[in-house]
């Protein structure tokens, strides 16, 4: 048995603690571990190793974990043992004790400065990971402003060679992608580091879904924080500001008024203007992003009409949440609306009524189509 404390980042007055728990024990499959945090829940393993017990032990832990802002979750292979861990942050009073010389000040200021260094080498590197062009693009302009290094990843997979190969300094990680979602490449990108004994690194969620349960398996999988599509640009400053303290993340905050009566109309507009806006202050000239959105759009649109022709509901979600997630960059309203629509019927496998709206959609678009290409006059 092991137990771990590492010194993740130190900023105004607190440090970041990782703290992990190894055993050599004969592990977890991972279709079970998802259970592990819920109350009344115990595992069957080795009849040696049966205890009596209530299963609210871990259950309480996450619950205290999740008050103190904190993150928690586990690494398990079967027959390898497993590694329990958790993240808080705490003001150096509590850590800084001077009878324990593994926990003085300034070892622990020294190690997070060591690790600090060696994960960035000079210059800080962040990984992009979604599969949809137009939302790397968004993002990609508003943090080469900053004068980091941006790599990119279509999908988990490719984020976790990606990972084996530079320690990043943050992730930006899309929950529902092909290949290998955003949750699996997170859990494999931190035993990866772990493997390598390395400070693992903060990976953020990129999610359209607000939804409780999305959050809980964010924060369940090794996910330190979380923004929400459209990418809000004041939330990426904030994230940025968190947990690379030294980068000055340049986001104006201009402000657009409205005119009584305008906030009705614009709910189902084609465009949003005071998206279009905020998006051009962020990332300045809109042409390249415009023309890679107006490049995929069609092949998107292609995606939904072969998911309703052939009645695969989990087709439908997919291709109308991808859909969806690119057209709010740019506060398409109208077509947004249509894709949320097609998105829940997927997810309610329900096939009535999506070649109707598939028409919806297509016409929308269409629409779409005219405004944007008006931009790039």
């Amino acid at each position: 048995m092991q137990l771990i404390v590492k010194v993740m980042k130190t900023e105004h007055g607190k440090d970041l603690l990782r703290f992990e728990v190894k055993d050599t024990g004969f592990g977890i499959v991972r279709e079970k571990q998802g259970q592990l945090f819920q109350p009344f829940t115990q595992l069957d393993g080795p009849s040696s190793l049966r205890h009596s017990g209530t299963g609210l032990g871990l259950s309480i832990c996450a619950k205290l974990i999740e008050l103190m802002k904190g993150a928690v979750g586990l690494t398990s292979e079967p027959g390898q043992g497993s590694t329990f861990w958790f993240q808080v942050r705490l003001p150096w009073e509590v850590v800084r004790d001077t009878s324990d010389p593994l926990l003085s000040g300034h070892d622990l200021q020294e190690t997070a400065e060591v690790e600090q260094h060696n994960r960035s080498k000079g210059k800080i590197h962040i990984l992009i990971v979604d599969d949809e062009p137009t939302n790397r693009m968004v993002l990609r302009e508003s943090l080469q402003k900053t004068g980091v290094h941006v790599a990119e990843a279509l999908d988990g997979r490719e984020a976790v060679q990606l990972c084996a190969e530079t320690a990043f300094n943050l992730i930006f990680m899309d929950c529902q992608m092909p290949v290998m979602d955003g949750f699996e490449s997170t859990i494999r990108i931190l035993a990866q580091a772990d493997e390598k004994k390395q400070a693992p690194p903060p990976i953020v969620a990129l999610t359209a879904d607000a939804t409780q349960d999305t959050q809980q398996r964010c924060r369940d999988t090794g996910m330190v924080d979380y923004l929400l599509k459209p990418l809000d640009f004041d939330e990426l400053k904030k994230v940025v500001g968190r947990f690379l303290p030294g980068l000055k993340a340049r986001v104006p905050r201009r402000h657009i008024i409205l005119q009584e009566g305008e906030a009705d109309v614009l709910e189902n507009a084609v465009v949003n203007p005071l998206v279009i806006e905020k998006l051009r202050q962020n990332i300045g000239d809109l042409g390249p992003v415009i023309k890679v959105y107006l490049k995929t759009i069609e092949s998107r649109l292609q995606q939904i009409e072969a998911a309703v022709r052939e009645k695969n509901s989990e087709h439908i979600a997919r291709s109308a949440h991808t859909l969806k997630g690119s057209s709010s960059q740019f506060g398409a309203e109208e077509l947004v609306g249509l894709c949320r629509r097609m998105e829940n019927l997927g997810r309610e496998r329900s096939i009535t009524g999506t070649s109707t709206l598939l028409t919806e959609i297509q016409q929308a678009s269409e629409r779409l189509r005219e405004v944007l290409s008006k931009e790039l006059d």
